[in-house]
């Protein structure tokens, strides 16, 4: 399924299809307009000829060749998606590790985070049923309420691009969620890789340098300077 041919393309116009129709929509709401048929259709159109294209190998750079699509079959060479995929495998044992012992933390305070909605909700109900207020109206149009999801607000790009506020919550969202997920996959790549530094250097001879790094030097130079001027001061204030 993974090569280039008749299969893949089919693959590929389908999801190049729906991704073409997603992204129109997406931008379309987030400009405050409805979906429009034509406008999916064309992008819908656009985005199932280039996912054929790839599909069938036509970025290949053995696509240009007589039996390119062959030739590339037989070189066998791994793709950037499967060099990704076998970097994530390698790196999967060492991330579990790392994730195992934060997995009962993360249990605790989500628990916690439950309880405490839960509490909130159970006084919202309670004061709800007794008549207490527990907010204050500011505005009897629901377009201009924050809590409601009907309504735009205006960014401060260009003259102002009035966006829908519930797809800017979840775009919102999704951003910061994103974000938020990168940088934690970096975090536990980046132990990963340290971690087997250490290990390594953990299983190497204990042998000392020859000649001390010069950053070290540099650094014992500063540090005994500064050493020195405090001693010095202190000398002299005693005496």
């Amino acid at each position: 399924m993974l090569r280039p041919g008749v299969q893949r393309g089919v693959l590929g116009f389908i999801l190049g299809i729906v991704l073409g129709v997603a992204l129109i929509t997406v931008i379309r709401l987030v400009m405050g307009l409805a979906p429009l048929s034509g406008a999916a259709v064309l992008f819908g159109g656009f985005g199932g000829l280039f996912g054929w294209l790839w599909g069938v190998g036509s970025f290949n750079p053995y696509s240009h060749e007589h039996h390119g699509i062959e030739h590339a079959i037989e070189a066998n060479e791994p793709t950037p998606l499967a060099k990704l995929l076998h970097a994530a495998r390698s790196a999967t044992p060492g991330i579990r590790e790392q994730v195992k012992p934060l997995i009962r933390p993360m249990m605790v305070a989500l628990g916690v985070c439950v309880a405490a909605v839960a509490i909130f909700m159970v006084l919202g109900i309670v004061l709800t049923a007794l008549n207490v207020p527990i907010a204050r109206v500011q505005t009897e149009t629901a377009s201009a309420s924050p809590m409601t999801a009907a309504g735009s607000i205006t960014l401060p790009f260009g003259d102002g691009v009035q966006v829908n506020k519930t797809v800017f919550f979840v775009i919102l969202s999704v951003v910061i969620l994103g974000i938020l997920g990168g940088l934690a996959i970096g975090l536990a790549l980046m132990m990963n890789a340290l971690s087997a530094q250490v290990e390594k250097a953990k299983q190497s001879p204990d042998t000392p340098l020859a000649e001390e790094p010069p950053t070290f030097r540099l650094i014992d130079f500063f540090l005994t300077w500064v050493n020195d001027i405090l001693q010095g001061t202190k000398d002299s204030i005693s005496r």
